[in-house]
């Protein structure tokens, strides 16, 4: 009932007079969205509440006349036996402009309340004055829902069923909130079902029992889904609880959908069942990602039930255990080798936190990572025994200027100095014919840059460095271009040209190549019309895709239409003994192009729909003897695509974060499949192909090798699996021909699955070749050698030794190779 405690019908003047009248008319609830500061009339307020039975609410204050929070006393709010309610705004904000103090017992929202205005229609207003009318109609609906309680009760579940909120810690003007606010923020749910209903949450969910027992549910498995289901602290006991689990996702079947809680859930604890659990099957072909389903939760001995609806999400995932590493954003493209010959893989990526990180199988970082640098890396991080003493060791470069080389245990070797950005992946190769590997790197500083040559020891290579004068932000390409025995380097530059650099720094006769426009994609080196010499493929961002001979001359051209990124990787997609080249771009596509034909291959380009700065890299994912091409988009979503241009199963794929840098396939674990890694700005991505990969050779890493050369050599040497035969026992046979020229091939018999290691070596056991370092099933293979070193460069007429690993077998034997 509404009364009339004004004269004028202004200010509310005779409001004790309103509250006496309320309480002898029979009100049980009386709400006062008025007051003042000091005095007040408490007889009235006792009589109200102590004879007739009422509760008295009553706004707090809106502050003091600057429009800030002040803590003076307000009346009627501050007198005993009436609840004072204060505002929060949107968000449970306090906004520090209603009154706070001792005597307030909670807060209510008061800002932006929608209501009726006087003359007709609806406004938004704010004040305590709308805070306290919340509060007094939530008292009344309490009451109304236990008719028997007496006042104190009732006052008492009000002020006690609040949600703290973090303002209530903050201040105002200086002045500390703390026990000023009083109890929290109204929650009439809590107040009508603490004690008599739970409140219950899922706390997590568990996969167990999946197929290949990774605890990650993949696509063709069946994995047990359990829930733990917490109870919050001043609720009543959850008893009978029953759990029903609900998708309108076709990806997935509930095969059994309910959880049955046999023990009671008491309140301030959690619980999950020892048996029961809910059993899902995911379809083979089942896309990646997350599937929304419902989990319903019933509770209670009778009618009215506790019933509560939560939305899940169900992850479908290839994840490898372990994985994703989150929180560390990478713009390096990773490297996944095993570097220090333990039979499993490491995965080496540098960051933009300054760090470079390794971590093996299970997500376990490697001992001795991460290796703080000085700066942000961006440049990929190279591989390769620098030294000669048997032993890989890491080469990065960072954003201040350092050439770091690292053992496989994050021992610094070496710290080089220059003042240029590196920003390229630096390469690896022997400049100097001396037996170890010299290091290449390009640099930028503002608009120039240098090309850079050094041993490992520090020292600049004779010739080097060269002073381009033309920023450089991608790296050097290393190969034989005209197939004389000196490895040349090849660069892209910013200022729109190709440079071809001899061993000894001089500029090769023809170069530099001008483009059209600036590169931002390195080059790549590979004898594409088969005369024995190396042709130069870059893109630039203009759209244009440069093959060129190794004296300088164009080959052919191609016109995309728009930036090139990322680099070029080569392959025979549909295995007709002639090279396509594939690559992506701002042209949202990801193209096949065969350079000899000048055309595209059948199925391609495939328009992913937005731009792209990964190098496309392959392998065999599912030993079917073709070439599977993987990629993302910039935005996270991940493709991989059969050879012909269809889609490979369960994907595209979206992860958090972009990705702008090319992926890495390799093999982390023991299992004979392989992993794929990408670097994202928000983390680490493994992804665990679950098919059994096939042994093909192919462009799997960023510049196409742990050296980031950027060089294809598709006669270097090539393994076959042959007949689908299991030997009962190790042998190597002798190769033949022997001696040879121009290859030679050896039959491996492998009784069982193990890492297979084919090396070449000279006389004085120098390393000259590692033909094949993978783990493959059992089965009979042959390995050809074609008498090239591991920088693509025929060796010299003479005697090498091979030596074949696989497991406690070796076997080493002489071959000679004749010029």
């Amino acid at each position: 009932m509404p009364f009339r405690c004004s004269n004028e019908g202004e200010f509310i003047e005779t409001g004790y007079n309103g509250i006496l009248g309320a309480a002898q008319m029979g009100a049980n609830v009386i709400n006062c969205s008025w007051g003042g500061f000091g005095g007040g009339n408490q007889s009235v307020i006792n009589t109200a509440y102590n004879t007739y039975g009422c509760i008295i609410v009553a706004s707090s204050g809106n502050g003091g006349e600057d429009g800030n929070t002040n803590f003076d006393f307000h009346n009627p709010s501050g007198l005993n036996h009436v609840i004072s309610v204060s505002a929060t705004g949107p968000g449970d904000n306090f906004g520090c402009w209603a009154t706070a103090g001792e005597t307030v017992d909670l807060c209510a929202p008061g800002e932006n309340i929608f209501t009726t205005n006087l003359g007709g229609g609806y406004g938004s207003v704010w004040g305590t004055s709308f805070s306290s009318p919340l509060t007094a109609g939530a008292v009344a609906l309490l009451w109304s829902k236990f008719p028997t309680a007496d006042q104190e009760w009732v006052e008492e579940r009000i002020i006690t069923s609040t949600d703290e909120f973090s303002d209530m810690t903050g201040s105002c003007q200086g002045t500390s909130l703390e026990g000023m606010l009083g109890s929290g923020r109204l929650n009439i749910y809590k107040a009508l079902t603490s004690g008599i209903y739970p409140s219950l949450s899922i706390q997590d969910i568990n996969y167990q029992n999946d197929t290949d027992g990774d605890g990650v549910f993949n696509p063709g498995e069946q994995v047990k889904m359990k829930l733990v289901i917490a109870n919050e602290e001043g609720w009543a006991d959850a008893e009978n609880v029953v759990a029903t689990l609900s998708t309108e996702d076709d990806r997935i079947t509930i095969l059994d959908n309910t959880i049955t809680f046999d023990d009671p859930i008491p309140a301030g604890n959690s619980s999950f069942t020892l048996i029961d659990h809910f059993l899902l099957y995911a379809f083979n072909n089942a896309q990646l990602g997350n599937i929304p389903c419902t989990v319903h939760i019933q509770a209670g001995a009778s009618e009215p039930y506790y019933d509560i609806d939560f939305d899940i999400a169900v992850s479908l995932s290839l994840n490898q255990y372990g994985f994703p590493v989150e929180g560390v954003s990478i713009k390096s493209s990773p490297l996944i080798a095993d570097l220090d010959n333990n039979s499993y893989g490491e995965i080496y990526f540098g960051s933009e936190d300054d760090n470079l990180y390794s971590y093996m199988i299970a997500g376990i970082p490697v001992s001795g990572f991460p290796f703080e640098a000085g700066d942000k890396i961006q440049s990929s991080p190279a591989a390769g025994d620098v030294d000669g003493d048997g032993n890989n060791e890491i080469v990065f470069g960072s954003y201040d200027g350092k050439l770091y080389i690292l053992s496989t245990n994050g021992t610094q070797e070496l710290a080089y100095s220059q003042s240029g950005f590196i920003i390229g992946a630096p390469a690896l190769g022997d400049l100097d014919g001396d037996s170890d590997l010299e290091i290449v790197f390009t640099t930028q500083s503002g608009t120039s840059g240098k090309l850079y040559a050094i041993h490992h020891t520090g020292e600049n290579v004779d010739g080097f460095p060269v002073n381009l004068d033309e920023k450089m932000v991608v790296g050097a390409a290393i190969g034989d271009l005209e197939g004389d025995g000196s490895l040349d380097i090849v660069v892209t530059t910013y200022e729109n040209n190709i440079y071809a650099v001899n061993s000894d720094g001089s500029i090769k006769n023809g170069f530099p190549y001008v483009a059209s426009y600036r590169f931002r994609s390195p080059a790549t080196l590979v004898d594409l019309d088969g005369d024995n010499d190396l042709e130069i493929v870059a893109g630039n961002d203009n759209g244009n895709l440069y093959i060129l001979h190794h004296d300088g001359t164009v080959m052919t051209t191609y016109d995309v239409g728009d930036d090139i990124r990322g680099g070029i990787s080569v392959a025979d997609i549909n295995d007709d003994g002639s090279n396509e080249l594939l690559f992506v771009g701002y042209d949202d596509k990801i193209h096949v192009w065969n350079p000899m034909t000048e055309s595209e291959l059948d199925g391609w380009p495939f328009d992913m729909g937005t731009n792209a700065l990964s190098c496309p890299v392959t392998a065999d994912l599912d030993n079917d003897g073709d070439l599977e091409i993987v990629t993302a988009m910039k935005s996270g979503t991940i493709y991989i695509f059969h050879h012909d241009g269809s889609i490979f199963d369960n994907f595209p794929y979206t992860v958090a974060g972009n990705i702008e840098t090319t992926p890495a396939i390799g093999k982390l674990d023991a299992d004979d499949d392989y992993e794929i890694v990408f670097g994202t700005t928000s983390g680490l991505q493994v992804i665990d192909i679950k098919s059994a990969s096939g042994p093909r050779s192919s462009w799997k890493l960023h510049r196409g090798n742990m050296a980031r050369t950027g060089l294809y050599d598709g006669t270097l040497t090539s393994i076959e699996s042959k007949d689908h035969v299991l030997p009962d026992k190790f042998i190597v046979s002798q190769n033949y021909p022997n001696p040879f020229n121009p290859s030679t091939t050896i039959d491996i018999h492998l009784p069982e699955s193990n890492n297979l290691i084919v090396s070449i070596y000279d006389i004085t056991g120098r390393l000259i070749n590692t033909l094949v370092n993978d783990k493959l099933e059992a089965g009979l293979y042959s390995v050809e050698w074609r008498g090239k070193d591991q920088a693509g460069r025929l060796v010299p007429t003479g005697v090498y030794i091979m030596k074949v690993f696989s497991g406690h077998n070796v076997s080493t034997q002489k071959l000679a190779f004749m010029k």
